[in-house]
């Protein structure tokens, strides 16, 4: 079993509703595929079956998976926070680990 990567990553919110994206948004969803194609070693081809763990005023976590170019699955859950340092922004982070080949 791989053990699961943590990155933090920051994107400028230009052309953004106000707050951060829903767990579904490809704004999200597209940000945990680049997250993971840079730090994995592998292509992510979608995030599936994702739905809203917890959600406040600060944070929203989500859970999901990932499916590869392989068609191999990892569980992903990944948290969306607004950026302390610039307004507009958010931070999200996603851990991630191999639930299965196909």
């Amino acid at each position: 079993m791989l053990s699961a990567l943590v990155v933090l990553f920051s994107l400028v919110a230009t052309a953004c509703p106000v707050g951060m994206p829903g767990c579904g948004d490809s704004q999200a969803t597209d940000l945990v595929k680049n997250i993971f194609n840079q730090n994995s070693g592998y292509r992510a081809r979608r995030v599936e079956l994702i739905s809203t763990t917890a959600q406040d005023m600060q944070t929203r976590t989500c859970q999901g998976q990932i499916v590869d170019t392989d068609g191999d699955k990892w569980l992903v859950t990944y948290t969306m926070s607004p950026s302390a340092t610039n307004s507009g922004e958010f931070v999200l982070r996603a851990d991630w680990q191999f639930a299965g080949a196909r």
